[in-house]
Parts: structure tokens; sequence; C-alpha cells
């Protein structure tokens, strides 16, 4: 099913390198294209160590993942899988505050996309509802992703919650010829199953990513207890129906259950670009929902998320209301107003 994309659609779309779409299979890659590619990545190697050096100076702890650390982990190089940007977790929000101002001090601008919010409450609340903050570096050209929270759809842990997660579940990884604090194997895996799943796998990268995990280094035991403590299974059970649609494999470890056919749909719609789509019809609307109740770790989780959907997080830093609630109502004053901005 795989050839139906295009060797464009796949770099462009599902973000997917050209070294990875030869190990594939998928396409006949030049080997001057490899070069050039490995040449780029290279080059931002050099921006990435830079940015590591300024995380370290601040001396507040952060863990490396996604992007680099993955790429390192699976493939054994840095270069190899594509990333557009450095994530790092730290797990306290007073020292996402701190890491902040050390970062603006060495010329980090916050992003246009989420704004930082000065008001301490209304941080607050912001933090609550989303689980990262991007910062823009112009001299380096790289962006960053300070996560406080590992996801809020599938994932969504209270800060001594999620240290007490990550407590036991990390280790040091050699990258970039330094030490860095990474998430342990099976932590990492439950994360990947977490991030396809949030967002239906719409870029085949994160489905690959699983394609290609180095399973020998997972104890399916401990992914086990952590897959049965957060009620997940059935992110395994699904992302598993999907290796055997699109790769013809299956993930070396027991599935104890059936996936609903109809997540197995979306996500193949999500892939395939039939739902990649900005603005979401309410079909469209119906059918995510129903997606993320079928998967969702149990009813109060899904009602959680249902909750902050109904607020705009951006709305937290562009007006300044003095209860949380009175969001849901903003919403709609602020929905109109972008509506009338772009007719004018």
């Amino acid at each position: 099913m795989a050839s139906k994309f295009s060797i464009s659609e796949l770099v462009t779309r599902h973000r997917l390198s050209l070294a990875q779409i030869e190990r594939l299979g998928w396409g006949k890659i030049e080997k001057e294209q490899l070069i050039e590619e490995k040449v780029r990545a290279l080059a931002e190697l050099k921006n990435i160590q830079t940015a590591l050096d300024q995380l370290e100076q601040s001396e507040i702890f952060f863990i490396l993942f996604k992007g680099i650390a993955l790429s390192q982990r699976i493939y054994g190089d840095p270069t190899f899988r594509t990333s557009r940007d450095l994530d790092i977790l730290v797990l306290k929000r007073e020292d996402v505050e701190i890491l902040r101002k050390h970062l603006l001090s060495l010329g980090w601008e916050d992003s246009e996309e989420n704004p930082w919010i000065e008001n301490t409450k209304r941080r607050g609340w912001y933090m609550d509802y989303i689980h990262h903050h991007m910062m823009w570096n112009p001299c380096l050209s790289l962006l960053m992703e300070i996560h406080w929270n590992l996801d809020h759809q599938f994932l969504d842990l209270r800060e001594n919650e999620l240290q007490q997660l990550i407590s036991g579940n990390t280790q040091s990884m050699q990258v970039l010829n330094r030490e860095i604090q990474v998430l342990k194997p099976e932590l990492e895996f439950m994360y990947l199953l977490v991030h396809g799943a949030r967002d239906g796998y719409y870029r085949l990268k994160w489905l690959v990513d699983i394609l290609h995990y180095p399973f020998g280094k997972v104890d399916y035991s401990i992914l086990k207890q952590l897959l049965e403590k957060y009620n997940l299974k059935a992110l395994l059970v699904q992302a598993n129906e999907l290796l055997k649609t699109y790769f013809q494999q299956e993930i070396p470890f027991p599935i104890e259950s059936k996936a609903a056919f109809s997540t197995i749909k979306y996500a193949q719609k999500r892939i395939e670009g039939e739902l990649w789509t900005e603005s979401r019809s309410f079909s469209q609307i119906v059918e995510s929902e129903r997606y993320f109740f079928l998967l969702s770790p149990g009813i109060s989780s899904f009602f959680k998320s249902m909750a902050r959907n109904g607020i705009r997080h951006q709305d937290f830093s562009d007006v300044e209301l003095n209860a949380r609630w009175k969001y849901y109502f903003y919403r709609y004053i602020s929905y109109g107003k972008r509506k009338v901005s772009k007719t004018d």
C-alpha cells in the first residue's frame, strides 16, 4: 500500500528521510541525494550541539526525547531520521520559567504560535491545557519545544504523577559525544504509541519509528506494566494492526485483543490524507471524538479531554479574565473576532 505515496509526499508530508525511504525499499534514491541529505543534517547538528550546550549551562534537569535521541536509539545515527526541532522534557513547571529566561538571554524568542503568559494564575491554566512551549533561535535556525508533560490526550499527568513515572524510567545515553538523559526503551516505546495515536498517525514517520524500533532493548514485562497502569493496551493493538496493513509486519510482543475497526479506519484516513485538513467539518469532528473515545484510557480521561477542547488555549494570552470557566464562553467571542478579521 505504501507504493501509492510518491517520494515527494513521503518526504514533505510524512517527514521521512531519504535514508529511511531507501531502507524501506519504497523508491530508488540516488547516492548524490543521500549525500546531500547527510551534509544538511550534519550542518544542523552543529546548531543542536550549541543548543545543548546552552541547556546544560542553565543547570536545569532536562530529558532529551524524540528527535536526535530517538534517531540515535533506532539507527545508531542522530542524522538518519529527519528532525525539525529539539524536544526536551522538564519535570518542574517552575524550572520551565527559569529555563525560558535563560534562553531569552541567549537570543531565543518565544514562538508566536504560543506566546508566554506572565500572569502566574493564567499561566497555570495555560500549562494545564497544553504540554509544551516553543522557542525559536533565529541565529541557529532552530525550534525548541520545552515540554512539562508528555501528552494531554492519553497520558495527561499531574506534575507529581509525571515525576513518579519518570523516576526509574530514564537512563544516560551517548548522543553527540555527550551523556544525555533520555527515556528508557519501555517508556519511550509507550510514548511512541501515545504520540502516534494522538494524531491518528497522519505522518507515516511515526509508524516507521515503531516498525524500526529496536525491540530487543525493550523489557516486555516492564512495558506491559506501564501499558496496564495507564490503561493504554489498546494503543499497542492499534499500532500492530497498522503495521500489518502498511508493512505486513507485526510488533513482536503478545497482542491480547483486537483493535476496534473504526480506530484503524480513522488512522488510515489520516495517513492517506482523507482527513488532512486544518478546518474540520462537523462529521470529521464527530469521527475524531469517537476515535478518541474508543482509545481513551477511561471515561473520566475522555471527558477531561473534551472539556479541554472547550477552551482555545491562545485565549489565555489574548485576553485577561479572572476565572478559568469564563474562557469557555469567550471562545465563541474570539471565534467571531477571527472570522471578522479574515473578512476585512
